[in-house]
C-alpha cells in the first residue's frame, strides 16, 4: 500500500471493522460454550456436586472447595504424604501491569502505523516497568 492510498477515514472504518467482527465472534464462543451441556464442558466434579450423587467423593471434593473460615477450625494435620507450608504475603494489587501492557499494545501498534504512537507506547513501557520494580524493591 503506498503513502497516498491512506486516508484516515479508511482506516478508521478498518479499525472499527475489525472491534465489530471479533467482538462479534466473541460473542458467538462464549454463548456456544454456554449452550453445551456440563460434562462436555468438563465440569463433571462441579455437575456431580449438583446433582449429590457421588456420596463421599461429593463430600471430599466439597471439603476442597469449601471456603478458608471452615478449614479454620479444622486440625492442622496434613494428609498422609502432605506437608504444610508457611504462608508468605503477597504484595499488593498493582496497576503497573496493565499499563505495561498497554505500552506494548501501543509499541506494536506504532510499528505498523507511525513512529508516534511507537514512541508513546516505548514511553509507557519505560514508566511502567519503572513504576512495577520501584514497587517490587521497597516492598509496597
Amino acid at each position: 500500500m503506498s503513502q497516498k492510498d491512506f486516508s484516515p477515514k479508511s482506516a478508521l472504518k478498518d479499525v472499527i471493522g475489525g472491534v465489530v467482527v471479533g467482538g462479534l465472534v466473541g460473542a458467538a464462543a462464549a454463548l456456544r460454550a454456554l449452550a453445551r451441556p456440563r460434562a462436555a464442558r468438563g465440569d463433571e466434579a462441579s455437575e456431580s456436586l449438583d446433582e449429590g450423587q457421588g456420596g463421599e467423593a461429593d463430600v471430599a471434593l466439597a471439603d476442597e472447595l469449601a471456603p478458608d473460615e471452615t478449614h479454620a477450625a479444622r486440625p492442622t494435620q496434613p494428609r498422609p504424604g502432605w506437608q504444610l507450608v508457611e504462608r508468605e504475603p503477597l504484595p499488593r494489587p498493582t496497576y503497573w501491569p496493565a499499563a505495561l501492557a498497554f505500552g506494548l499494545t501501543l509499541l506494536a501498534w506504532g510499528i505498523a502505523t507511525t513512529w508516534i504512537i511507537a514512541s508513546i507506547g516505548g514511553a509507557v513501557i519505560v514508566a511502567a516497568l519503572a513504576g512495577w520494580i520501584g514497587e517490587l524493591r521497597h516492598g509496597h
